[in-house]
């Protein structure tokens, strides 16, 4: 008994499953174009979320030689797995930070745990990212209890559910999670921030290094932390 007094509810982050949506029997959107629509605007904002890992890699490794910058950049850009990604990315970040004359400047330091912040986002929010390309648009029937017009009628509703390919995400016929329009909207926004967020890490670094190039220019146009 005192342990279940105890209990305490898990700590939700920004990139968590949206609170409501693992709720059984949820009613969806009336009309399924609005999940199309925010649907393809989050597939979207993530490969922009890709790109910016790719410039930021860049500006980790940077050499100086456009050749070898363009092909690391290349090999980097040819893994798809975000784990390994990201794994890349934390060890470049080690180098870069461990060998950087001004290591000890609050600038510097700043940055090296604004990195590992968005690389902590960049994995979690792969997570939804993936809920969405492996989702289907579910077709269902129930009753719309904010229809009051309606009331006791069984109208056709909307969601972004798992794959029925994917069964272990189905369980007693209920999806391990139901997306609707908004919630996919706000993944998209996320995916938005995560994006600019990786972009002004790397012209920070540039900046850090003493490069002198196009990624210096607007640096101050960039969030440097933000709710991701």
């Amino acid at each position: 008994m005192l342990k279940d007094l105890n209990w305490k509810a898990p700590k939700r982050h920004p990139w968590s499953r949206p609170l409501y949506s693992g709720m059984p029997n949820r009613f969806g959107d009336r009309e399924p174009n609005g999940i199309f629509l925010a649907l393809g605007k989050a597939v979207s904002a993530w490969e922009g979320v890709h790109v910016a890992a790719s410039n930021l890699y860049r500006a980790l490794s940077f050499c100086g030689n456009e050749d070898a910058d363009n092909n690391a950049t290349w090999s980097f850009s040819e893994i798809q797995n975000v784990h390994e990604r990201a794994k890349k990315l934390r060890i470049l970040s080690a180098e870069f930070f461990a060998k950087i004359e001004r290591i000890q400047s609050p600038d510097a330091q700043r940055t090296k745990k604004e990195v590992s912040r968005h690389l902590t986002a960049y994995v979690e929010w792969a997570a939804r990212r993936n809920d969405l390309a492996h989702g289907y648009v579910t077709q269902a029937w129930g009753e719309d209890y904010a229809d009051k017009a309606g009331e006791g009628m069984s109208v056709e509703h909307y969601a972004l559910c798992p794959s029925h390919a994917r069964l272990r995400k189905w369980n007693n016929s209920e999806p391990e999670y139901n997306y609707i329009a908004i919630e996919i909207e706000v993944f998209a926004e996320h995916f938005q921030r995560l994006d600019a967020a990786f972009e002004a890490s790397a012209r920070k670094i540039n900046f850090l290094a003493g490069r002198k190039n196009e990624y210096i220019e607007h640096a101050e146009d960039f969030p440097g932390d933000t709710d991701l």
